[in-house]
């Protein structure tokens, strides 16, 4: 980790902000960029945790942790966020289109009409 800057990407794994929020955790599998924060940490676990059944507690606990991490700690700057326009022949059936985890799944996809 002997750099000055790091780009990198990633996309949602399920439709929760903690599939974003719990990649920085101290020692955590993705945070290769070894950041760490105490009160962040206690944060995000909270949201995994006892806050988990309670979604306004939860995505506030994440909003707190997104503040330390972005507006005090200068840990993250967010370049851009990631899109797709999709062009598709209306004789196309049956494509699955997803906000997370895979983009699309082909395996139902039918070709009607001419």
């Amino acid at each position: 980790m002997d750099y000055d800057l790091q780009f990198a990407g990633w996309g949602p794994d399920y439709g929760n902000a903690l599939s974003f929020t719990d990649l920085w955790i101290t020692d955590g599998g993705s945070n290769r960029m070894g950041y760490s924060n105490p009160e962040y940490d206690k944060l995000i676990k909270a949201a995994q945790g006892e806050l988990a059944t309670d979604e306004k507690a939860q995505w506030e606990a994440q909003q707190d942790a997104e503040k330390i991490m972005l507006a005090e700690d200068y840990g993250l700057a967010p370049v851009y966020q990631r899109a797709a326009n999709i062009l598709l022949n209306p004789n196309v059936k049956g494509l699955a289109i997803y906000n997370y985890g895979p983009d699309y799944s082909f395996q139902w996809i039918t070709i009607e009409g001419e």
